[in-house]
Order: structure tokens, then sequence, then C-alpha cells
């Protein structure tokens, strides 16, 4: 009987540390899934909501339905999304046209009513998602033909519905810090009444996309006069509005300006009103159209703090002899003696002689330290007479011009000018020869390869050029050429070159190196 007892105690003694041995194993077991199931997950899921959320507010730049596509992935990016105000900033407001004739209470247009509802819920729903954030807006409202517009009743019902819509998003313009307005007048007077708009800083004013079209309810500055009075800095403003709002004089907020279109008639127009009403305008941009109607020579103007300038001169299809005086007319027309950024592109020319001289020269200063070349018919000699002008320069940029001419100035850039050495302070070159297809690069290259050996030597009274990029349709094949690039960037020279053969960008010196396919990204945005 002992020894039986002795046997069970024994017995019973082995099933408990059984018992607590599974009991452990189990527990590991538990811990090892666990472990394995965050490890198997990709880090992006495995970060604290928190970091989630600060990693959403940094990329809300960079699409308008940011929210859209985040919340998409999972339920946890979708409460971040849902949670991230920032990322609800960008609303676009897209109001269609009538779809209906003259029959305000058609089937149609109680189909119209509902889609204006659908928009205000989505409306409510992105405003109430951003919070207290300042918003970026944009209104779009699609014109219609001028023999739909029917009775003042239809017409009447028609505004109720647009007024019903951007009254939502009114009532919080105090949180407006950019508009664009791409509407008829009649859009625009409705929004008018939004009031004092303090927040306001960015505003882009443009005409319907269909100009034909639009009702004409005579465009005023009473349009927009609430915008114009908010402490606007950056205005986008199409030439086609240039005669119908009167800007104020006094615009002492405004720090850049782009003007799209400018023909010839009205450039001095712009000129004046920007260098009347922007006493503090830092950077300007003006794209020209129809240069030849230019009547005579741009009244002087003076921009006392601009620091940057570009010209963007549509000249297609011109001839040289015809554009140059009035080239030269805009250049002296424009004081601007703090300028440090200037850039001219021009359309190809139909040149059958060199220009002798750059034609606004007039503009360059001492303080001048990046310039943009981009004219077909600039000869080397023209190029560096401007180049010897600007002694403060750092960075260049030739475009739109032949690599033989290149070539030509880069070599006296390397040799100087009666023992004077030509840019002293360069340390970029950038050179975009997209449209020389056919011309070979490689003697082009070997001057740019030996002008920044020359710059990188010790005891030069030179910058050290420091990078090199550019473009063209071919590559330089050159196995030399490819030793020497890789000896300059292990110096530290930061060279970088595109060629494209069809629809194929490739990056790279190295000999051998596969195309890649260049792909490009739009940003959609969100339309209510």
């Amino acid at each position: 009987m002992a020894s039986m007892e002795s046997e069970i105690t024994r017995i019973d003694n082995d099933i408990q540390r059984l018992i607590q041995r599974r009991d452990g194993l189990l527990r590991k077991q538990k811990g090892l899934w666990a472990g394995r199931n965050e490890i198997s997950q990709p880090l992006v899921h495995r970060l604290d909501s928190d970091v989630l959320g600060m990693i959403f507010e940094a990329a809300a730049a960079y699409a308008f339905d940011q929210p859209l596509i985040l919340g998409s992935v999972c339920q946890k990016w979708r409460a971040t999304a849902v949670g991230t105000a920032r990322l609800w900033e960008n609303i676009y407001i897209n109001i269609p046209g009538r779809p209906w004739g003259g029959d305000a209470s058609s089937e149609l247009f109680e189909l119209y009513e509902e889609q204006m509802r659908r928009k205000e819920n989505r409306l409510n729903g992105w405003l109430d998602r951003s919070g207290s954030v300042p918003l970026i807006v944009s209104f779009h409202a699609a014109p219609f033909p001028l023999d739909t517009i029917g009775s003042q009743q239809v017409w009447g019902d028609f505004l109720r519905l647009q007024r019903k819509l951007t009254h939502i998003i009114m009532d919080h313009s105090q949180r407006w810090h950019s508009v664009t307005l791409r509407a008829p007048s009649y859009l625009r007077c409705l929004l008018n009444d939004a009031g004092v708009l303090g927040s306001l800083r960015t505003l882009r004013l443009l005409p319907p996309t269909d100009r034909k079209k639009f009702v004409p309810r005579g465009a005023q500055q009473s349009d927009v006069e609430s915008f114009l009075r908010a402490p606007i800095r950056e205005l986008v403003l199409e030439d086609d509005l240039l005669d119908m709002y009167d800007l104020p004089v006094a615009w002492d907020s405004l720090t850049s300006v782009i003007i799209d279109f400018v023909d010839g008639i009205s450039i001095a127009t712009a000129l004046s009103i920007l260098s009347a009403g922007a006493t503090n305008l830092h950077d300007c941009s003006l794209k020209i159209s129809n240069i030849r109607d230019l009547d005579g020579p741009v009244m002087q103007v003076t921009f006392p703090k601009l620091e940057s300038l570009a010209l963007l001169i549509a000249v297609d299809g011109v001839g040289l002899e015809e554009v140059m005086p009035r080239m030269q007319d805009i250049g002296g027309g424009i004081v601007a003696k703090a300028l440090q950024s200037f850039r001219v592109e021009c359309t190809p020319l139909k040149s059958t002689r060199r220009i002798l001289e750059w034609p606004f020269n007039s503009l360059l200063g001492s303080k001048m330290t990046s310039l943009s070349f981009n004219l077909d018919g600039l000869g080397p000699h023209a190029i560096v007479t401007t180049l010897a002008c600007i002694p403060s320069l750092r960075s260049l940029t030739l475009t739109n011009i032949t690599p033989m001419t290149i070539k030509g100035v880069l070599s006296i850039l390397i040799s100087g000018v009666d023992g004077q050495v030509i840019c002293p302070r360069l340390t970029e070159i950038r050179i975009d020869l997209y449209r020389w297809y056919d011309d070979p690069i490689e003697e082009m290259f070997k001057e740019v390869t030996r002008l920044v050996e020359c710059r990188i030597e010790e005891n030069r009274e030179t910058a050290p050029l420091k990078r090199v990029w550019g473009r063209s349709s071919t590559f330089p094949r050159s196995r030399n050429l490819s030793h020497k690039i890789k000896l300059l960037r292990q110096k530290g020279v930061d060279i970088e070159w595109a060629y494209s053969t069809t629809k194929q960008i490739g990056v790279g010196f190295d000999y051998g190196d596969e195309d890649t396919e260049d792909e490009s990204h739009h940003a959609f945005p969100f339309r209510v």
C-alpha cells in the first residue's frame, strides 16, 4: 500500500510538471505568434497613429485627393486620414452648367438639383473634417450657351442652386488662404459677398474655359472687390482680365505676380499696374504673346525690390529682325536694380543670322546670381559679352541653343577674355539640348569637362564648379569621357545628364546605362 501511494504521488507530481511546461509552451507560442504577425506586417502599418498623422500632414501638399488615396489603404489609415485635418485643406468646387432647356420644372432640372444636393453633402463633410486649418479653394463654373438662359424664373432658379452651394464654403471664408476663380462674372458676384478675407494670401483670377459661351454680365472690379482688398501676397492674372479690374495702387502686401499671355498692346499696361501697385514686389513672371503688336517703346517703370523676373515670350513664326526691337523695348522698360535671377524663354525664331547683342542687357546688374538663356540665334560672343557684365553670376542655364554655340561659350569661359576670367563665381551650369536631336554633343561635352577641371584646380581665383546638369537626345558614348566623369564625381562634382530617345529617358554617365521610363504623376484635385 505504501509503495502504491508513493507511485501515485510521483505520477501527480509529473502531471503537474507537464501541465506547467505545457502552459509555458503555450505562452511562448502565443508570444511567437504575436511577434510573427507584427514582423510580417510592413513597417508603415506598425507606425503609431501620431507618427502616421505627421507623415500624412507632410504629404498633404502633393495632391488634392490625398485623403481619399490614403484612406483607401486600410482601416487604420482611413481612421488616421479622417482625423488629420490638414489632409482636407484642398477643395475644388466644380459647378456644372445647366443641362436643361427653358423649362425649369422639367425632369432634367430635378436631376440637376439632386446632383447639386449631393455636392452640398460632400462639401459639408469635407469642411467638417478640415477642422480649423487654412483652406486652399478652387472655384470652377462651367459656362453654358446663351440660348439656354430661358426666362427670369429659370435664371433665378439656376442662381438659387449656385447660391446654396457657394454659401456653404463662404461660411468658412475667414479660413481662405488661397483662392482660384475660373468662373463667369455671375459666380464672382456671388462670392464677392464673402466679406473680409483677412487670411487670403494667394489669388488666381482666370477666365472661364470657354470664353465664347459664358453669360456676358460685364466683369467689373466690384465682382471681386472683397478679394482685391485682402492682404494678397501672390497674384495670378490672365491677360483677358487686365482691362476688367482696376487694381489698387497701394497693394503693399503683394510680393509675387504671374500674368499669363500679355499681348504686345497691354504689356505696357501690365507693367505700369504692377509698378504702381506693388512696391514690395519680389517675384514677377510675364508670359507675353503677340509681341509684334507692341507699338512703340514701353514706358520705363521701376521695381525697387524685384529680385526674380521671368519673361516667357511666344514668337513662333516671327522673323528675328521683326522681334529684336520689340524685345529691346521691353527690356528697356523694366528697371530692377535689385534683380538677382533672370530667366528668358522664347519659342523658336526664324533666324538666318546671329544675334550680335542680347536684347535684355539693360536688366543686368551687380547683384545678379542666376541667368537663363533660351533664345535661338544667340552667338557665343553675344552670350559671353553678357556674362562679362555679371561677375556675381553663380548659376547659368543655356537652353534652345546649338551645341556648337555652347561649345564656343565654354571655350571662352575656360580661356577668358584679355586675361580676364569670365564669371569667376560660377558654381552651376545647366544645358538643355532637347531641340537639337541630331547634333553631335561629344565635342561640346569635352569642353564641359575641361571647364569643370579648370574651375576645380587649386590656387585659382575662381569658385569651384560643383554642379552640371544637362539634357539631350543623344548620349556621349566615349569611354574616355565616361572615365573622366567618374574621376570628377570622385572629386565632389555633381554631374547629371538626361538623354531621351523617343519617349525614354535615361540618367547617368556610365557606359551602357539602360533607359528608364519617364513617368509623369498628375495630381487630381478633390471635386465637389
